[in-house]
């Protein structure tokens, strides 16, 4: 095998095409040179003959100096011998027919091309223009074809006919929103107990007959369907029971409860911030990030809420953490996220959560709500994800969970629900400040 550089490439139809027409045309000129050489020997020869005319036969002698023979015993002598001879007839014309053929057939070729794409480009382009034409139509053909067309007829619809828009009230909200979980936690442990009896050939040892495993499942698939709707109704009336003890033990529906407000000492000047609450209805809870535990959290928070009114509930919450996009830092090695809340080892964190559900006010569900300032949690994707999670380990107890901007309307309510505004801004306008922070006192 020879080596890559000695391979020679395949040439291309445009190279071969030059390459034979380069051929042709040297061809032609070596052609034609030999043509116009033989017409000047020919020339030459002529001339000789002329001048060879006016020399007589005694001139001829004196100049090659003995007897010359003339041209008729020439021929004499050679029909005498019996042998003739021709002068050998230039192959040149025969060449120059050849080259002159392949040229006019090369050159035929070529127009043949020419013609055949300009027939093409001709074609094409009356294509497009049949087409841009038939796609054009005048305004006239236009609205004439809109007179012809008949035109649609709309039925009127009847008053009793006519739909309705109908306002719900909040028990009907709730009743509904109640009935859609009912249906989500139904399928949800349909799916489980699915997964759970599904086949698994590997662990099939005793070899059983088909007919009986799927008798024996259909059977407790829909024993357990029942069992997971009689508990959902538990628990719904568990909850209808809750509600109707703090009513009681509040004094009735008109009763307003206290609000929590939950500060972490990891925020700047977070005493001064204690300082910064409404006079009224806000229980401020000051906790350690190093030391405290969510234990400690919850029973602080139950304490309070004692001291406040035996048997009352907080209506609502604001914890003030640090934190990011998607994730809060409550306490020292326990950040919040919504894989955290999967992982066993953060079962403290999970049950955190649920006992604060447990002591959020039924009185008025749709008031019920967990603020979450000091980060930007709802920064990410995450943060949705994480606050309907929170809002699921919640359940049965309605809750919501919020996170809005301090600069949007939003945001501005909620600073004035917990917060005295003028105290809030001076303490946030400094809190960063190497200085000592004091209140003036007619702000206090």
């Amino acid at each position: 095998m020879g080596s890559g550089a000695s391979k020679k490439k395949p040439e291309s139809t445009v190279q071969k095409k030059l390459r034979a027409a380069a051929a042709f045309s040297s061809a032609g000129k070596q052609a034609q040179e030999r043509r116009e050489l033989q017409e000047t020997e020919t020339e030459t020869n002529g001339n000789e003959t002329k001048t060879d005319t006016f020399i007589t036969q005694p001139d001829r002698e004196k100049e090659n100096g003995g007897p010359v023979a003339n041209d008729n015993e020439k021929v004499d002598s050679t029909l005498q011998n019996g042998v003739t001879t021709k002068d050998p007839e230039p192959e040149d014309d025969e060449v120059f027919d050849k080259v002159t053929k392949i040229q006019s057939v090369f050159r035929g070729y070529q127009d043949r091309r020419a013609l055949q794409k300009q027939n093409e480009m001709a074609i094409k382009i009356q294509r497009q223009f049949r087409r841009h034409r038939s796609s054009i139509l005048s305004e006239s053909d236009v609205q004439e074809a809109l007179r012809s067309s008949p035109q649609p007829v709309i039925p009127s619809v009847p008053d009793y006919e006519k739909t309705t828009v109908k306002k719900l009230t909040i028990e009907e909200q709730m009743k509904i929103r109640q009935d859609e979980m009912k249906q989500f936690h139904r399928v949800l442990s349909e799916r489980k107990e699915h997964r759970r009896q599904r086949a698994r050939a590997w662990r099939d040892t005793q070899g059983t007959d088909t007919k009986d495993k799927e008798f024996k499942f259909e059977i407790g698939k829909k024993t357990k369907q029942e069992f997971g709707n009689f508990q959902d109704e538990i628990t719904e009336l568990k909850w209808y029971a809750e509600q109707q003890l703090e009513i009681t033990l509040c004094g009735g529906k008109e009763y307003v409860p206290p609000r929590i407000l939950l500060i972490s000492s990891k925020v700047p000047k977070a005493e001064v911030l204690e300082e910064t609450k409404k006079e009224e209805g806000i229980i401020v809870i000051r906790y350690d990030f190093n030391n405290d535990t969510f234990d400690t959290l919850i029973d602080a928070i139950r304490v309070n809420l004692e001291a406040y009114k035996p048997g009352c509930m907080a209506q609502s919450l604001c914890l003030y953490a640090q934190g990011g996009p998607g994730y809060l830092y409550m306490l020292k090695k326990k950040v919040l996220t919504t894989a955290k809340l999967k992982k066993e080892n953060e079962a403290d964190q999970v049950r955190f959560w649920k006992e604060l559900g447990k002591m959020m006010s039924r009185i008025h569900p749709e008031d019920t709500v967990i603020h979450i300032m000091g980060c930007n949690i709802l920064g990410s994707e995450s943060g949705l994800q994480l606050f309907d999670d929170l809002e699921d380990l919640m359940r049965p107890n309605f809750v919501r969970f919020e996170s809005p901007l301090e600069l949007s309307q939003e945001g501005a309510q909620m600073v004035s629900t917990y917060f005295s505004p003028a105290k809030y801004h001076l303490w946030k306008s400094s809190k960063y400040s190497k200085s000592e922070l004091i209140l003036p006192p007619s702000m206090k």
